[in-house]
């Protein structure tokens, strides 16, 4: 009796034993998970700090503030015309200077002589000077009194005679002759002369004195 019940218990274990391992669950693989995306973010830019702030608006309100500058204006010369007398190896020499046209810095006119024998018109051309310490042939300018004395301020003319364009009873053409002159606030002008460009001294005793008309 003993024996059997054991059989029975033995063969009741296995069929538990059997069903148990029937009815395990299967393992299951783990889900793939879909990797997000990431947008990077914008790059940093550190805000100016009050020091630069306050600095760029005070550049800007200078900037602002600064008055456009505007070329100086050309010396009104045009149809200026000046009398006076140009002393030659002692004698004095009427002769009226009449600027006719300005082009920028360079003029164009006449000089008008009365002489006792006869009256003769030259062609004249020449420079504008406001700033004589910038101006060319500084050596020659030295020789102008105003300029050897330290005025060299008001405007200054260079010009030389070109051709005659007109004459009575006259057989003197002058030509090639170099004027250094020096117009004052008043308008009255003075000036030294230079018989051709090459030479490095005035003509002695040489100068003129010219009212403004």
């Amino acid at each position: 009796m003993n024996k059997n019940r054991i059989v029975i218990l033995s063969l009741a274990m296995v069929f538990i034993l059997a069903c148990s391992v029937g009815s395990a669950p299967q393992a299951t693989q783990p889900p793939v998970l879909e990797q997000p995306t990431y947008t990077p973010l914008p790059t940093y830019t550190p805000y100016p700090t009050s020091g630069a702030v306050e600095q760029a608006t005070q550049t800007e309100a200078v900037v602002a503030a600064s008055p456009t500058l505007e070329a100086k204006p050309a010396v009104n010369l045009v149809d200026t015309s000046w009398f006076g007398r140009f002393r030659w190896f002692g004698s004095l020499n009427p002769v009226t200077f009449v600027i006719q046209k300005v082009n920028g810095d360079k003029f164009e006119g006449i000089m008008a002589w009365t002489f006792t024998q006869c009256r003769i018109t030259e062609a004249v051309d020449g420079d504008i000077f406001t700033d004589i310490n910038a101006a060319p042939e500084q050596n020659r300018w030295a020789y102008h009194p105003d300029f050897a004395s330290g005025d060299k301020s008001g405007t200054w003319l260079r010009w030389t005679q070109n051709e005659s364009i007109g004459g009575t009873k006259c057989y003197l053409t002058i030509s090639g002759d170099w004027w250094y002159a020096h117009i004052n606030s008043a308008g009255h002008m003075t000036g030294i002369h230079f018989t051709n460009d090459t030479n490095a001294v005035p003509d002695t005793g040489a100068t003129f004195d010219f009212t403004k008309q």
